[in-house]
Parts: C-alpha cells; structure tokens; sequence
C-alpha cells in the first residue's frame, strides 16, 4: 500500500513529504476500507474513495506547496543560499506559526484505541475517524439489537 500511495504525490523528496503523506493517506484510506461490507455495492466503495480524497486533496495540496519550497531551501544556487539564510534567521514566533500546519494533521486509526493528543498544537479534525467511528458504532449497536 506504500508504494502505491506514494506513487500518487509528486514531492521533492529533500522534505519528507511523500513519506509523511504517504502514511496518512494509507491511515485515511484504511478507516474508510474498515467501513466496507465483504458484500459492499460499487457506488458504496465509491463512496469510500470519495470521502478519502475529499478529506486528503488538500492536505496533499499544501505538502505539494510546502515541497517546492523545500526544493528551493536545498538548491545549491544563490537563491536556495539566500533561503537557508533566511530559514536559520528566522524569528521564533514566525518558525512555530509554519510548522503548526504541518503538526496539525495528526490522524488516527478508528478501529484501534485512539492516542492522547498531547501536542502543543491542538489536531484537526479528521473527518475519516469521525465518520468511521460513527459508522463503526451504529453497526455494533445494530449487532447487539
């Protein structure tokens, strides 16, 4: 699943980037493959890789962004110079308010018990474990009944 989820983002690799989304989209796109019935329709597994690219387009969108300017910070030319300088001089407020987007999407799992969120920035929300996890709940209650 790896290799295909990371075929799918065209990054520079000097970031992390297809690595990192890599991981979330297989996290993403496994609470919505929980979902399915072994006898699930076309249109409902459909369903299910519309939800997950609605909820990681975006994301992967800003990675993409945050990947070519990347790229420029490790450009041995005078512009990746004058990046790196300006990268190291950055002030502190201003190097927390970049990496708080990217600390920010933490995913979870819906079908394994969730870890704390401790970060000093707070998650977003993840639109697969809320979904999931309801759809989760009401099947196990229908189970029960």
């Amino acid at each position: 699943m790896y290799r295909i989820l990371s075929a799918c983002h065209k990054f520079n690799p000097a970031g992390g980037q297809g690595a990192v989304n890599a991981i979330q989209d297989a996290i993403a796109l496994a609470n919505w493959i929980n979902t399915l019935n072994a006898d699930s329709t076309w249109d409902e597994t459909a369903k299910v890789f519309s939800e997950y690219r609605s909820e990681r387009h975006p994301w992967a969108q800003h990675a993409f962004t945050d990947s070519q300017v990347m790229s420029k910070l490790v450009a041995m030319n005078f512009m990746g110079r004058v990046a790196r300088y300006a990268a190291k001089n950055m002030p502190v407020w201003l190097q927390r308010a970049a990496f708080s987007r990217i600390a920010t999407n933490r995913p979870q799992v819906a079908y394994l018990p969730l870890a704390p969120d401790r970060g000093q920035t707070k998650a977003v929300k993840q639109n697969s474990l809320i979904k999931t996890q309801k759809i989760l709940a009401a099947r196990a209650k229908n189970q029960q009944q």
